[in-house]
C-alpha cells in the first residue's frame, strides 16, 4: 500500500506499508495506528533538518544568525593578538608621518633660509633658481596652513628674497652664468 500526505499538492512524505489494518471497537477498519507513530518521527526529523539547515543557512529575516555570531567570536579570539599589534603598529606609523611631516617642513625651511642668505651674502641667482624657490615657498606655506603648523622663521627671508626677485626682474640681472 502507497501512502503520500500532500499539503496543497506538494508531496510531504511518501511511504510505501505493508497492508496493516485494524478493527476499531465501531467496527471501521484503520491503518492509521502504524502510520500515526511513523508520522511523528518524520515530523521530528523534520524539525532537526530545519534547526539543521538553520545552522548551516542563515535566514535573513530571524534577525539570530547563530554561524555569524559563533564565526564572530571565533574571528576575535583568533586575531586578538594580530589586533593588538595592529595597533602597535598604527602608533609606529603616526609617529613616523609626524616626523617625515617635521623633516618635511624643516627641508624646506631650510633650503629657502639658505637660499635668503646666499643673496644676502651677494651672490647672485638664476631666474629658474628664483622661480624654484618661489614654488617651494608656495608649497611650504599651503602645507603649513593645512596641518595647522607654526611659521616663524619664513616670512622675513622670503620678504627679503621677493625684493631680490623683484630687483632681478626690473633690472635683468639674473645670473646668466657669464
Amino acid at each position: 500500500m502507497l501512502i503520500l500526505i500532500t499539503l496543497n499538492g506538494l508531496v510531504l512524505f511518501k511511504y510505501n506499508t505493508i497492508p496493516f489494518t485494524l478493527q476499531d471497537k465501531k467496527g471501521r477498519w484503520r491503518c492509521d495506528v502504524i502510520m500515526e507513530k511513523e508520522i511523528l518521527e518524520y515530523i521530528k526529523y523534520g524539525v532537526w533538518i530545519l534547526f539543521g539547515s538553520g545552522m548551516l543557512f542563515e535566514i535573513s529575516p530571524i534577525k539570530f544568525n547563530p554561524i555569524t555570531s559563533t564565526l564572530n567570536w571565533i574571528g576575535k579570539k583568533l586575531n586578538k593578538d594580530v589586533e593588538e599589534k595592529l595597533s602597535m603598529v598604527d602608533k609606529k606609523v603616526d609617529l613616523v608621518q609626524v616626523d617625515l611631516q617635521n623633516h618635511k617642513v624643516e627641508s624646506w625651511r631650510r633650503d629657502i633660509l639658505e637660499f635668503a642668505d646666499s643673496l644676502m651674502m651677494g651672490k647672485r641667482r638664476t631666474r629658474e633658481q628664483f622661480d624654484y624657490v618661489v614654488r617651494l615657498h608656495d608649497s611650504y606655506e599651503k602645507y603649513i596652513e593645512e596641518r595647522g603648523i607654526d611659521n616663524g622663521q619664513i616670512d622675513l627671508a622670503y620678504k627679503h628674497i621677493s625684493k631680490c626677485y623683484q630687483e632681478c626682474r626690473d633690472n635683468n640681472s639674473f645670473y646668466t652664468g657669464k
